[in-house]
């Protein structure tokens, strides 16, 4: 019998829809990108309708034919299901009469046992009977009886504890230099600046309760999102605005610092935040830090280039309706969709938008070129999330486009191969890297002059721990 995936992919199926699909989806983006060429009645552009509507007869078609295949697969499962239910019901019968002899057997084996039992215990007594037959006839004597040693010969605890430590230790430290030689994760700043020949120009420790509140909340579908009169500041994922004394607001405040006076004379506007691999929190260092700069009265857009696995959306309850992929496709302008003061005033975030097939070829375009340039002239600032750069290109072609590079890296996770590759991808493509921003540093993975810094900070503010929390 033939699988359900198998007749779908027969003759066509899914394959051929999704082919369909892309050929339409690059149809429509010649179509937006000549219409700006073209008048829209040219007739090239006409040809191009044409094609489009070709196309969506042929998914039809092919949805029918992949409905009927479906259809085939769904009868020929529900005879052989009943098929299976007959054999199944036979089989229950069998087990039933097997029960029935398991527990004739289950009461024979227990009698069986108990006859046993009984003549064990009698053979014991007529033994024990014997033994104390011979006993009561010898003429045995006691003459001198045994008598105790003056000095307990074992246990000796002290010898023990001493031993005991001691291998202890051994094993302790033969464990731990052997777990530090599988470990191959970075553990400090200073090993990513020997990695990747480029200085950390930030540190921001660890914060566990911001993000994970964020994330976990149920999502509200809402434009615009604002804080409600009995909302706790607590749950916004804005280091800036839910704790604004931490020690993580504060070594934001210290990155803006160093991304201000990083380029002499200034004159950074287009900033883009990437990482080696995911889970590494370039987007939450990304809100945070242009929330750093709303504080110092800027006015700052986020663009969400990550439009594989975009965030922003559901850390702030935004509708992914319209975004990026939308404005670069031509069927909405980047003021449109575009989520204005977003939990700061002054904070804009244009989201990824509904996820397109070819996202690589959308970030590199003119069109991209031009919605910078439009930021570029309507904000202070722009900040742009891109998707991690060890894994797509998207990075590489972003950078063309923007005035400096920010590498968000987090230690304990990323190893130091990752690290070398990022190096290599910077100075072979040449990227504009003004830094690398160590994230989520614990104390213990901390050396003594990163640790005593947080420890000091936490303690002249009143922080209960390093993350402020």
């Amino acid at each position: 019998m033939q699988s359900g995936s198998a007749l779908l992919t027969e003759g066509g199926g899914l394959s051929n829809l999704q082919l369909l699909r892309q050929q339409q989806g690059q149809l429509k983006l010649q179509l937006a990108q000549e219409s700006n060429s073209f008048g829209p009645n040219n007739r090239h552009l006409k040809d191009i309708e044409v094609q489009i509507h070709s196309l969506d007869e042929q998914m039809v078609q092919e949805l029918e034919q992949i409905k009927k295949r479906a259809e085939a697969d769904y009868r020929l499962a529900k005879q052989t299901e009943d098929g299976i239910r007959q054999q199944f019901d036979q089989q229950q019968l069998a087990a039933a009469k097997l029960n029935e002899t398991a527990i004739q057997f289950a009461l024979l084996s227990e009698e069986a046992f108990s006859h046993k039992r009984l003549y064990e215990d009698l053979y014991t007594k007529l033994q024990e009977a014997n033994v104390s037959a011979g006993i009561q006839a010898t003429n045995i004597t006691v003459v001198d009886p045994a008598r105790p040693q003056s000095q307990i010969i074992r246990p000796k605890p002290v010898q023990y504890i001493v031993l005991g430590g001691l291998f202890g230790l051994f094993v302790g430290l033969a464990a731990a230099y052997t777990a530090d030689g599988f470990d191959q994760t970075v553990s400090s700043p200073d090993e990513v600046e020997d990695i990747t020949g480029k200085p950390v120009i930030g540190i921001i420790p660890e914060r566990r309760s911001v993000l994970k509140a964020s994330l976990g909340g149920t999502n509200v579908p809402i434009v615009r999102r604002k804080k409600q009169e009995n909302e706790s500041s607590d749950s916004s994922p804005i280091w800036m605005v839910s704790d604004p004394d931490s020690s993580a607001a504060e070594a934001l405040r210290a990155l803006r610092t160093s991304i201000m006076l990083s380029r002499a004379g200034g004159g950074l506007k287009v900033i883009l935040v990437t990482s080696c691999i995911p889970d590494e929190g370039k987007t939450t260092v990304t809100m945070n830090l242009a929330a750093a700069f709303v504080r110092d009265n800027k006015r700052v857009a986020v663009v969400e280039a990550d439009m594989r696995r975009p965030k922003l959306g559901k850390m702030f309850g935004v509708l992914n309706e319209s975004g990026l992929s939308n404005v670069l496709t031509g069927t909405a302008t980047w003021d449109e969709a575009t989520v204005r003061d977003v939990e700061l005033p002054n904070l804009d975030i244009l989201p990824a938008g509904p996820h397109p097939p070819n996202s690589s070829e959308l970030l590199g375009s003119a069109a991209f070129g031009e919605l910078i340039d439009q930021l570029r002239a309507n904000y202070d600032l722009v900040f742009v999330d891109s998707p991690p750069a060890l894994l797509v290109t998207d990075p590489v072609l972003i950078s063309t486009k923007v005035d400096a590079v920010i590498w968000v890296s987090r230690v304990g996770v990323v190893t130091r191969s990752q690290l070398g590759r990022a190096g290599n991808i910077i100075e072979r493509n040449g990227l504009p890297v003004i830094g690398f921003v160590v994230n989520r540093m614990r104390r213990r993975l901390a050396g003594y002059g990163y640790g005593y810094e947080y420890e000091y900070y936490g303690s002249y503010y009143g922080e209960k721990d390093s993350n402020g929390e």
